[in-house]
């Protein structure tokens, strides 16, 4: 929740008196740009680790369908929960900008 004070003696709520917690909504732009490129990130990398083992005939051992195994679970993370908890974090954000304007 932003911290919002008033100093006592000022009657002008646009004055100086009032201080707005302004840095936390700089923190959700910076947070949601680290989910973007986090997020498509894993997906071009594990993507194209994928891509290559299946293409490339002498990649094709056990231990490399390991490695693709992992980069499968790691791509449908990239996927699905890295987006959704972004939403959360979108949704937490906006719920107290509204209370906020209430």
């Amino acid at each position: 929740m932003e911290s919002v004070t008033y100093s006592p003696g000022e009657n002008d709520p646009n004055e100086a008196g009032w201080s707005s917690d302004q840095d936390s909504f700089d923190d959700a732009i910076w947070i949601r740009a680290s989910y973007g490129v986090i997020a498509g990130l894993g997906i071009l990398g594990n993507a194209l680790v994928i891509f290559t083992i299946a293409r490339v005939k002498a990649l094709q051992n056990l231990t490399n369908f390991f490695i693709a195994c992992l980069a499968a679970t790691d791509f449908i993370t990239s996927i699905f929960l890295i987006p959704l908890n972004m939403g959360n974090y979108i949704y937490q954000h906006l719920s107290r900008v509204v209370e906020r304007c209430r």
